[in-house]
């Protein structure tokens, strides 16, 4: 007959075990993965609330975030593919990541560093002594 106190580690031995192969499975069977990272201007400082669009080139699907007080965006859940990142934010530069690759349960991690936007203007110049629409 086997001891009461051997029969419990058994037990418990086995309902651990089952526990995690039941863990490993269920965690292994992601084929999900994540993409995140960081936004910032020229100095390094955070960009909050950028707006960043993920789209998959496979299926042409987007999906959007913001970026948090840190500058951080995440975005889980997303099938492997080849995927375009862009980053947009008022008074800034549009960047844009192409080709990025998500594979089965990976995390990937593009940072961003936005400049700022430049103000384009034209001045019409004329000649000295002449009017615009005047020919003589």
């Amino acid at each position: 007959m086997v001891p009461l106190v051997n029969r419990r580690n058994r037990i418990s031995l086995s309902v651990v075990t089952i526990f995690m192969i039941v863990n490993a499975f269920v965690h292994g069977q992601s084929t999900l993965g994540t993409l995140r990272g960081s936004v910032s201007d020229a100095s390094g400082a955070a960009i909050v609330q950028a707006t960043v669009t993920v789209r998959n080139a496979g299926t042409q699907v987007s999906r959007k975030t913001r970026t948090d007080e840190a500058g951080v965006y995440i975005l889980f859940d997303l099938p492997p593919s080849r995927y375009e990142i862009t980053v947009a934010t008022p008074g800034f530069t549009i960047q844009r990541r192409t080709d990025v690759e998500l594979t089965v349960n990976a995390e990937e991690v593009v940072d961003f560093n936005l400049y700022p936007a430049t103000i384009e203007s034209s001045l019409g110049v004329h000649a000295k002594g002449r009017r615009p629409g005047h020919d003589g």
